[in-house]
Order: structure tokens, then sequence, then C-alpha cells
């Protein structure tokens, strides 16, 4: 099943709507412009949406000169789900065949199969939501958070927000599980590492938050009743 995800994502060009309209787009804007800044464009989705992804996927497109490479960030996204889904299953018990069962489960999921040969990012969200979930398992069994820990930690949690819109959903409650003990409880060393949590997760958003707010005066984005992104507003900007 991951031959065939990978030679569906290796033979055939991005082919979905959402690719075409917006997570391509802001991709070979950037080239053009050799920049990451909101520019002028009738469909605002290509601006306000979280970029991690699309990131990676110019960073591809700048070295190859093509989009042929572009659909292996979701693939790559689904490998090392897999590895977090093995090590999950192994943590809470399972022996070698319950792991392997777990990840077919996951591989043989029609969105997951979908998603891992085209340019969309929800395949990314769930390989940051299934990092997050490993260290918060591996914490909540008695290990430390070294300085280490609490990097590749935060940063996760982090990226999982600037994956996309929905990646906070998600990783609010493995923040509330991770701190779940009563303040008094909580030692100062705790409140340092949730401090430190705290200010990588909101450094990585913080740019794609600034360039919301300087754009439309808000960090998420236009408030609008068409949802925040209609089809029909041409983006100005506030600043030259």
């Amino acid at each position: 099943m991951l031959a065939l995800a990978l030679g569906s994502a290796l033979g055939n060009p991005p082919n979905n709507y959402d690719s075409y309209s917006y997570h391509l787009p802001r991709q070979v804007l950037w080239l053009q412009n050799g920049n990451v800044r909101h520019y002028p464009t009738n469909n605002l989705r290509q601006l306000m949406m979280a970029p991690f992804t699309e990131f990676v996927g110019v960073h591809l497109m700048a070295l190859s000169n093509s989009d042929r490479w572009i659909n292996l960030v979701q693939f790559a996204a689904l490998l090392v789900t897999l590895c977090g889904i093995s090590l999950l299953t192994e943590r809470l018990g399972g022996d070698r065949s319950v792991q392997v069962l777990a990840c077919l489960i996951l591989v043989a999921s029609p969105v997951v199969f979908m998603q891992a040969s085209n340019t969309k990012n929800d395949m990314l969200v769930a390989m940051w939501v299934v990092i997050s979930t490993v260290w918060l398992i591996g914490f909540l069994d008695g290990g430390k958070l070294t300085w280490l820990g609490v990097l590749l930690f935060g940063s996760a949690i982090g990226c999982g927000g600037d994956t996309k819109g929905t990646g906070p959903l998600f990783m609010i409650p493995i923040v509330l599980v991770l701190w779940r003990r009563p303040v008094p409880a909580i030692q100062p060393a705790q409140i340092q590492n949730a401090r430190r949590h705290g200010l990588l997760a909101l450094a990585i958003n913080l740019p794609q938050f600034g360039r919301n707010y300087f754009a439309f005066g808000h960090i998420g984005g236009p408030t609008t009743e068409h949802g925040g992104y209609p089809s029909t507003t041409r983006f100005t900007g506030r600043r030259s």
C-alpha cells in the first residue's frame, strides 16, 4: 500500500481543487516575488492559511525547478506518522504484530491514502500530533524533559499550529494533559518548561500572525460573512 501511494505521488501531478486554488499558487508566487509577504490575489486562502507545508514544498520546487517531487512532502509525513504510531503502540503495551496492525489501520484509511499523494497538509498535521503525543506519553511515563526535549516538543506543538488552522484544536488537549497536575503540585522547573514550550510554539507562528495582522487587522486573517476568504475581494494591504 505504501508502494502504491508512492507510485501515485511520483507518477501524477498535483490534481485536486485545493492544491490548484491556493496550496500551489502561493508557492509559485513566493518564488516569483522572492519573499513570502502577502500579495494581491482574489483567493485570500493563499495568504491567510498556515504556511508550514508550503514552506517545505517551495524549497523542493526551488531546488528541482519543478513540482515533480512536491507530492512527497505528505508521503514523507505519512512515513514519520507510521513510525510514531508504532512507537505509541509499543509504549501502550502492544507487541510487534499489534504495531503492524495499527500501522495497517492507518495506511488503509482512504483519506490517509489519498492525502499521502497530494499537496495538501492534513498528513503533516497528523504527523505533528503523533510526534507530540509520543513526547507526551514519554513524559507521563516518568521521563524528564531535557532542554532538547523541550526544544523538540515545543517545536512540534508550534509546527502543528503553523501547518493548518485546525492544528491548535488537536494540540490544546495534549498541552492540557501535559500540565494536568493541580497548581500547588506544579514545580518551578515545570513552570519554566511550560513557558519555554509556549514561547517556542508562539515564536514559530508569530511571522504568519504578523503578516495576517498587518494585512487584515487580525492574526487569523480577514473576518467576513463569507468565512474569511471571499473569492471576490482583492487584498490591497495596509502597508506598501
